[in-house]
């Protein structure tokens, strides 16, 4: 698996949404759909780039949400369990009101390293991390330890 941390992937997924009026089959409303498209390309041994992209269809009756196309790419160096990474990530919103921006891009560049199975520890600087700083958000560090022993610990 360490040798293949990079390999060629593709994935597509759909998704749909509605909702059934007193749970009547004959009575249901669409809430939109979504489809999705992931890649991750190998660049030599110790690269990959990451290329996602999502378009969200919004049914009218969903108020103050817009249909919606959303993109990102990562660039990672490094190895299974340690990489450095760059990225950008970008929406549009389709038919909003001029009171809504309706597009944004945001950056950043870091470091991550897998700390367990399923578990990765990523810091860096740009506007994927801005938010931690706000006044509104808690930025919390904590250690849990687990044991698992035949007999009583303490004594």
């Amino acid at each position: 698996l360490d040798r293949k941390w990079n390999a060629l992937t593709v994935a597509v997924g759909l998704a749909g949404g509605w909702q059934f009026a007193e749970s009547k089959l004959d009575e249901f409303e669409s809430f939109g759909g979504a489809l999705w498209v992931t890649a991750g390309l190998p660049v030599t041994r110790h690269g990959q780039v990451l290329l996602q992209s999502q378009y969200q269809a919004r049914a009218d009756s969903v108020e103050g949400e817009y249909d919606s196309f959303t993109y990102g790419a990562k660039l990672l160096v490094g190895s299974a369990k340690l990489n450095g990474f760059a990225e950008l990530i970008g929406r549009h919103l389709q038919d909003t009101p001029s009171t809504v921006d309706d597009s944004t891009n945001e950056w950043s560049v870091g470091i991550e390293f897998k700390a367990a199975p399923d578990t990765w520890v990523s810091t860096g600087f740009g506007a994927r991390f801005a938010d931690a700083m706000k006044e509104d958000r808690v930025f919390l560090v904590a250690a849990i330890r687990w044991s698992v022993s035949t007999g009583p610990n303490l004594r």
